[in-house]
């Protein structure tokens, strides 16, 4: 995990704003991690899109509904930030 989101946080398209944690008693149980992204359509036309991935909770946090949370509070997020469109990895 460690490896792909350092990835992430250097790629130009990481959208900071966007990254939240769950933390419990000082430690991280979970995080999700957002991108600038696009949709390339038959004719070559570019849509810009966000997309979110990985999510990760912790498993002994796992069945919860903390990842549904950190989605769902995220995605408002997005939408207040003026985000239109965004899709799972």
């Amino acid at each position: 995990m460690h490896i792909v989101v350092n990835k992430l946080r250097k790629s130009p398209d990481f959208i900071k704003e966007l990254t939240y944690v769950i933390e419990v008693n000082g430690e991280v149980e979970g995080a999700i991690f957002y991108n600038n992204s696009k949709i390339v359509d038959k004719m070559g036309v570019e849509y810009p899109i966000i997309s979110f991935g990985p999510v990760f909770i912790s498993p002994q946090f796992h069945r919860q509904g903390l990842g549904r949370k950190l989605i769902n509070y995220t995605i408002e997020k997005a939408k207040e930030m003026g985000y239109r469109a965004i899709i799972t990895l």
